[in-house]
């Protein structure tokens, strides 16, 4: 992603803003982990329903006490450390496709938390390409 404006300084000029997808996932990983999830009070919210980390904890539990994983999700994922808040890995690894799909059939009330993270996946599918015809790009179809 790249943004740009007018350089003040110079208003014949341009300060371009180039985003970098790694941090961007950390980051957006990171916030979601705040949303609603222990002392927290902020909420991320969409279509006037929150997108909670809890739902990702409940269901990483739900796994563990299962013999059938239905992600790669482990205690690294959800409970949050100053070092692995820092691993991208464990970030995208959150953020993926596996996570919302199971999340999408979890039922009404993390519907908005699964199409966040489905969101979020296409997103960093997209951000870590090489070029416009790299073959399975998903950028085309990221629907806001």
């Amino acid at each position: 992603m790249c943004y740009k404006t007018t350089n003040i300084f110079s208003p014949d000029r341009f300060l371009y803003f180039i985003s970098d997808a790694p941090h961007l996932i950390k980051t957006v990983r990171n916030n979601l982990a705040k949303s609603g999830f222990g002392n927290n009070t902020k909420y991320l919210w969409n279509n006037g329903k929150h997108i909670l980390w809890k739902h990702v904890v409940q269901l990483y539990n739900h796994d563990a006490e299962s013999e059938l994983r239905r992600t790669r999700l482990t205690g690294d994922h959800v409970y949050l450390t100053p070092h692995t808040a820092m691993n991208v890995k464990l970030a995208a690894q959150v953020l993926s496709y596996s996570v919302g799909s199971v999340l999408s059939h979890e039922g009404e009330d993390k519907q908005e938390t699964a199409k966040f993270i489905l969101l979020m996946d296409r997103f960093f599918d997209c951000m870590n390409t090489r070029s416009l015809t790299e073959e399975n790009q998903t950028c085309c179809h990221i629907k806001v």
